[in-house]
C-alpha cells in the first residue's frame, strides 16, 4: 500500500494509506511545501485518505509544529477514524475546524 500528497494551491492533499514505510517520506514532503508557501491559511485535504492511523496523525502534528507563526493547517474532510483518534488524544478541538 502506498500513499502520496498533491500540491494544487494553499491544498495539500493527502491520499493511499500512511505506513512506516512511506511516512517519512510524506513528512519530508508535506514539510517543504508548508515552508514553501507564503499563504496565511493552508488546507490539507484527506479526502483521499485509504485508512487512517496514529502515523497520520503523528505527520500532521509534526507539521503544525513547523508552521510559521502567521500560518494556519486547516484539516478538510477528516475520515471518522482519524477524527475518533483525536478526539481520544483530546485534539479534534484543536485540530478541526
Amino acid at each position: 500500500m502506498s500513499a502520496q500528497l498533491s500540491e494544487t494551491n494553499h491544498t495539500l492533499t493527502l491520499s493511499g494509506v500512511v505506513d512506516f514505510n512511506n511516512a517519512n517520506a510524506l513528512y519530508e514532503q508535506g514539510l517543504r511545501w508548508l515552508k514553501g508557501s507564503s499563504s496565511q491559511a493552508l488546507t490539507l485535504d484527506l479526502s483521499a485518505l485509504e485508512q487512517s492511523n496514529s502515523l497520520t496523525l503523528a505527520i500532521i502534528l509534526q507539521w503544525i509544529r513547523h508552521l510559521a507563526p502567521q500560518q494556519r493547517l486547516i484539516l478538510r474532510n477528516t475520515p471518522l477514524k482519524l477524527a475518533d483518534i483525536m478526539q481520544a488524544s483530546n485534539l479534534k478541538e484543536v485540530l478541526i475546524s
